[in-house]
């Protein structure tokens, strides 16, 4: 249909980037499982985890549009790190698997 799909807050409002000591406070934060393999790609590719979420979407293969919202400036500029992110099909697997605390078929 010619349509493009819209991340809406790929950084969950923030929320991806708080709690990545896998403690999750009031529902916010990620999973231990997650924050372990987001922190391990954003060594690898000397980003912000923030970068390799966006990067995640960006990866996608009907190109989504992420649409991500802050009044920090600097946050603003990081998001251009997404760009340079090269994730290999086995990295958005290990993403997913993280996210969903299951293995794929």
């Amino acid at each position: 249909h010619k349509q493009t799909v819209l991340a809406w807050s790929p950084l969950g409002g923030g929320r991806l980037t708080q709690g990545l000591d896998g403690e999750r406070r009031q529902g916010q934060g990620v999973s231990p499982a997650l924050a372990e393999v987001l922190q391990r790609l954003a060594q690898r590719e000397s980003v912000d985890v923030a970068a390799i979420a966006l990067a995640f979407v960006l990866a996608h293969p009907c190109r989504a549009v992420a649409l991500v919202g802050s009044t920090q400036i600097e946050r603003i500029r990081q998001t251009g790190q997404a760009l340079h992110v090269q994730l290999s099909r086995q990295d958005a697997y290990d993403i997913i698997q993280a996210s969903m605390g299951e293995s794929l078929p």
